[in-house]
C-alpha cells in the first residue's frame, strides 16, 4: 500500500496584516480522499506539528461547506487529523512513497526556509519516490537541492499560484515572493492555464498544481505514478541482457513476471519479436524488443530517464548504456560454454574488464553518488548490472582496484527496492563461470 505524507502548513499568519491564513481546506480534503479511494496510506504533517485542539492553521475563508469533499472532511475525521500533525523533524523519508505540500497563504512563510520540508522533499524524490505539491505549497520546492547541489525543480515542468492570481486576490504585494516568479529563478520550467483553471505540471515524479480547482486532478496524477503498470519480461533462465531489465522493473516498482519457460523458436515463428531477439517486454498493449531500448521506455516511463532537456546528459547516460552493453557481450564471448576459448578468456580477465572499469571510473565524477546528475538513471542501473554479473560476477574481487565504482556498487545494491529484488528467489542465476 503506498503511503503519502500531507504536509501542511503551521503558520496561520499573513504576514504583517493581522490577518488570519492558514491552509486551504480544500487543497487538503479533496486529495485526502483522492487517495483514500486509491488505497493509500496518508499521514498529515506540518513544520510544528503536535496536537492543537481546533487550533489546526486552516484559513478559515476556505471553509465552504457547500462542497461535498470539504463538508465531509471538516466535519469528519479531517478536524481531527489536521489538528494533530506530525512534526516534521520526526518523520522518515523512508516510510513515504510521497510528500505532497497542501497549499495556503500560510505556506509562504513556513515553507520554504524549513529545512525538514527540504530534507523529506529531497529524500523522498532521490529514493525514486514522488514529491507533489498544489498551489501556494510549490513555494515548499524553491529551496529543495538535491544531494549534487542541483535545485529539484531545474529543467523540470512546474505549475503553481500564478502571479495573476495573486493580483486577482490582491496579495501580490503581501507575499515575500511569487511561487511563479520564483520557480522561474531556480530554473523551473513554470506552466499555467487560465486564472482559477485546473491546470497540472507533470514532469517524471514531480508533479504540482496551479490553484485549488487543481487539488484532485494533481491527486489524481499521483495516484497513476504510484500505480505502476504490469509487465511480463520474457528471456531465457539467466541473467544475460535482461538483467538490468528486472533491475529496471523492480526499481520502478513495475508488477512484473516472467514465464517459467520460453519457446524462442515458436515466438520468432510468429512474429513476435521483432527483430529476431529475446528479451521482450509486454506490456500496456505493446511488445517491445531490444534490450537497451526497453530500458528506455521503463526509463522514460518511471522517470529514470535524464529528463532535464540537456542533450550531454542525456548522450551520457545512452552512452553508458551502450558501453554496458559491449560488456555483457565481451563476458558473453569468454564463456566456454557460449564458445569461448582458453585465449578469450585470459583476454576478457587481462584485458577486457580493467578496460571497461577504467572507462566506467573515469565517467564517474568525484563526488557525485550517481553518473548522470542528482538522481538514479537507467545507465546507473545498466552500469550496476555489469559491475556485478560481468565484473565481480566472472572475476571476483576485479573492483577492488576502483574504489568509486566498489562504493557506486554497494550504494546502488543497497537501494530498498533493488535489495529486496536481489535478496528474491525471482533472480535469475548467474553467467555459467569463465
Amino acid at each position: 500500500m503506498p503511503s503519502v505524507l500531507l504536509v501542511l502548513t503551521s503558520n496561520k499568519a499573513l504576514g504583517d496584516t493581522g490577518e488570519v491564513t492558514g491552509w486551504y481546506l480544500p487543497e487538503v480534503a479533496h486529495p485526502y480522499y483522492v487517495f483514500k479511494r486509491a488505497g493509500f496510506e496518508v499521514h498529515f504533517a506540518s513544520p510544528q506539528g503536535g496536537p492543537g485542539g481546533d487550533d489546526n492553521c486552516c484559513d478559515p475563508g476556505s471553509i465552504d461547506l457547500n462542497d461535498e469533499e470539504n463538508k465531509q472532511f471538516w466535519e469528519g475525521e479531517g478536524r481531527q487529523l489536521t489538528s494533530n500533525t506530525l512534526r516534521l523533524a520526526d518523520c522518515s523519508a523512508a516510510n513515504y512513497d510521497c510528500v505532497f505540500f497542501a497549499g495556503g497563504f500560510g505556506t509562504m512563510w513556513d515553507f520554504p526556509d524549513d529545512e525538514h520540508v527540504q530534507r523529506l522533499a529531497r529524500e523522498v524524490y532521490e529514493a525514486g519516490g514522488v514529491v507533489s505539491a498544489v498551489c501556494h505549497g510549490p513555494c515548499a520546492l524553491t529551496n529543495v537541492e538535491l544531494s549534487n547541489g542541483d535545485y529539484l525543480v531545474g529543467g523540470r515542468e512546474v505549475a503553481a499560484f500564478t502571479n495573476e492570481e495573486e493580483d486577482a486576490v490582491s496579495r501580490r504585494d503581501v507575499v515575500p515572493f511569487t511561487c511563479e516568479d520564483r520557480l522561474q529563478e531556480r530554473g523551473g520550467r513554470y506552466t499555467k492555464g487560465g486564472v482559477f483553471q485546473a491546470h497540472v505540471a507533470r514532469d517524471g515524479r514531480l508533479v504540482t498544481g496551479q490553484n485549488p480547482p487543481s487539488a484532485r486532478p494533481t491527486a489524481e496524477a499521483v495516484v497513476e505514478l504510484l500505480t505502476p503498470p504490469s509487465a511480463v519480461l520474457h528471456y531465457f533462465p539467466m541473467r544475460g541482457r535482461a538483467e538490468q531489465i528486472r533491475l529496471a522493473l523492480s526499481e520502478a516498482n513495475w508488477e512484473w513476471s516472467m514465464p517459467e519457460s520460453v519457446d524462442f523458436g515458436a515466438m520468432k515463428a510468429e512474429g513476435l519479436l521483432a527483430f529476431g531477439s529475446l528479451p521482450m517486454l509486454e506490456t500496456e498493449g505493446l511488445r517491445l524488443v531490444q534490450g537497451n531500448a526497453i530500458m528506455r521506455y521503463v526509463g522514460r516511463r518511471s522517470d529514470l530517464y535524464p529528463s532535464n532537456d540537456d542533450p550531454v546528459v542525456q548522450w551520457k547516460c545512452d552512452a553508458l548504456m551502450d558501453s554496458a552493453e559491449d560488456f555483457r557481450i565481451a563476458a558473453l564471448k569468454a564463456i566456454p560454454r557460449f564458445g569461448g576459448t582458453e585465449e578469450t578468456k585470459q583476454n576478457y580477465i587481462s584485458t577486457g574488464v580493467p578496460r571497461f572499469l577504467g572507462q566506467f571510473s573515469r565517467l564517474l565524477e568525484e563526488g557525485q553518488d550517481f553518473f548522470c546528475g542528482g538522481t538514479l538513471s537507467i545507465a546507473d542501473i545498466s552500469v550496476f548490472d555489469v559491475l556485478d554479473n560481468c565484473a565481480e560476477g566472472l572475476v571476483p574481487g576485479s573492483l577492488d582496484g576502483y574504489p568509486n565504482l566498489k562504493a557506486f556498487h554497494s550504494r546502488i545494491a543497497a537501494r530498498p527496492r533493488i535489495a529486496a529484488y536481489l535478496a528474491s528467489d525471482r533472480r535469475a542465476p548467474a553467467f555459467p563461470a569463465l
